[in-house]
């Protein structure tokens, strides 16, 4: 199938002049299944790896059970970490492949300019004591 023929077969929604809500997700058809609402527009995003699946999946699986009630684990790099500072969310974690090995990036909300700042960029093991102490074995994501 050519690429024209996929866009006459396909037709995408037009948002509302104030964006789309989470209401709207339920009632827009055929959405692909990685579609996101962030700030009233929709992100198509594309499957991720099976290193990052399994990457994120263990290390998700390891915070819940490591951090205390009431804390939660969420995923994102690009559009969230804006949004999670303009929220005053105190800390957030970046996870990439590097080389087939998992590298955990840690950033902490500074107070004064309402940005993230790095603390830290783990490779084998990802030791912190905030939010939570937690040690964890990096290597054994693989």
């Amino acid at each position: 199938m050519e690429p024209e023929d996929l866009e006459s077969a396909y037709r995408w929604p037009i948002p509302p002049t104030a964006g789309w809500t989470g209401d709207d997700l339920d009632l827009l058809p055929d959405l692909p299944p990685h579609t996101e609402l962030i700030d009233g527009s929709l992100v198509f995003r594309s499957p991720q790896t099976l290193f990052h699946m399994r990457t994120v999946g263990f290390i998700n699986h390891r915070l819940e059970a490591l951090i205390p009630p009431g804390l939660e684990v969420m995923r994102d790099r690009h559009s969230k970490p804006l949004t999670y500072a303009r929220a005053e969310i105190p800390h957030f974690w970046r996870l990439e492949n590097n080389d087939g090995r998992a590298v955990v990036y840690v950033y902490e909300l500074d107070p004064a300019t309402k940005a993230y700042v790095a603390t830290g960029i783990f490779r084998d093991r990802l030791k912190v004591a905030v939010p939570c102490g937690i040690d964890l074995d990096l290597t054994a994501a693989r």
